[in-house]
Order: C-alpha cells, then sequence, then structure tokens
C-alpha cells in the first residue's frame, strides 16, 4: 500500500521514507463509501445502537447460616460497568432467610471497538458479621448469563466459601447451589 522512494543527497547517504501511494486512499476511500452504503460505518462513527443489558438477572433463594435461616439477613449487592464506583443496592431477607432481588437493566450504546465487562458482588451482614457470597463477572448483556441459566431452589450457605462458576461469557464465585438450571 505504501511505497518506498530513495532520495539522494549529496553530503548524506541514502534514505528511506514512506510515501502514501495514491491508490492507498483510492482505495480507502471505495472502501469507506461501499460501508456507509451499507450503514456500517455510520455505526462505527456514531458509537454503535443502543441496547439494553441486563446488569443483574433477577434471582430468589434462602440464606442460611449453619444451616439454619438467615432471617433478617442484609444483602448488598453492588454493579459496575461504566465506571470503578458502580452502584449499591440493599434488600433484606424475612425471617426464614428467603430473598428476592429483581433484575437491574440498563440502556447504554454498544461500541464496537469496546467490550462490555459487568462486575456483580453480593455480601450479607448478617448477625454482626459480613459474608461475601457472589463474586461474579459476566461480559454478555442478556439476562440469566451469570449462571448459564435461571437457578431453581437456590439456597446460599453464609459459611460456605465461594466455589468457582464459568460460564460461556463470566467468570465468578458464589456461596449458592442449586438443583435446576433453567435455560431460556
Amino acid at each position: 500500500m505504501y511505497s518506498i522512494t530513495a532520495v539522494k543527497n549529496k553530503h548524506k547517504k541514502e534514505e528511506f521514507f514512506w510515501q502514501p501511494n495514491l491508490s492507498f486512499f483510492l482505495v480507502f476511500f471505495l472502501i469507506l463509501v461501499l460501508y456507509a452504503y451499507k450503514g456500517i460505518t455510520i455505526f462505527l462513527f456514531s458509537g454503535g445502537e443502543v441496547i439494553e443489558a441486563v446488569l443483574f438477572s433477577p434471582i430468589e433463594g434462602h440464606l442460611t447460616f449453619q444451616g439454619k435461616p438467615a432471617a433478617g439477613a442484609k444483602l448488598r449487592l453492588w454493579l459496575a460497568w461504566k465506571d470503578k464506583e458502580g452502584e449499591f443496592f440493599s434488600y433484606t431477607a424475612d425471617e426464614q432467610g428467603f430473598f428476592q432481588i429483581p433484575k437491574h437493566v440498563v440502556s447504554y450504546k454498544q461500541n464496537p471497538l469496546a467490550q462490555l465487562v459487568i462486575s456483580q458482588e453480593i455480601n450479607v451482614e448478617y448477625q454482626g458479621n459480613i459474608y461475601e457470597i457472589w463474586v461474579m463477572s459476566k461480559r454478555d448483556p442478556a439476562e440469566f448469563t451469570e449462571l448459564g441459566g435461571r437457578p431453581e431452589n437456590l439456597t446460599c450457605e453464609l459459611t460456605t466459601d465461594l466455589r468457582t462458576v464459568r460460564g460461556f461469557r463470566s467468570l465468578g464465585g458464589i456461596a449458592c447451589s442449586w438443583h435446576l438450571l433453567k435455560r431460556n
């Protein structure tokens, strides 16, 4: 695409420098015009289309402490996707240790030059102690991609160590178990 031109100087050795070839500019202009015709250039330079991203899929389950319901436990969900500070959300388990976390969704402009990465953490405060039960990262904006499906009969034992969970486009650790993952 570039041509090398030698320039002779009476006082110096031969020097080489890059000189853009006219055909390079013609090819670049032709590609730009063809892509614009199909709308791809507009997509690349406008920041992309607006899509819905599920930052956290809805879950419900039971919190236990040494096998007994963690009644009144405070759950703190942290989500980060656009900055390091992220956002915090709080929930409380009922007297049976049952909890629900709703779906968290945002709309954003998809950028073909950047990868969406969503970080998720759930900490539980119970009887004056903090327990980490969920540390995940996902790159897929679709619902239920954290675990590869919707968990049925989810139970999170506060005294359990995190175990590694790998999905198609997710990775992390959780202190929860389930009987079935329902795939959409």
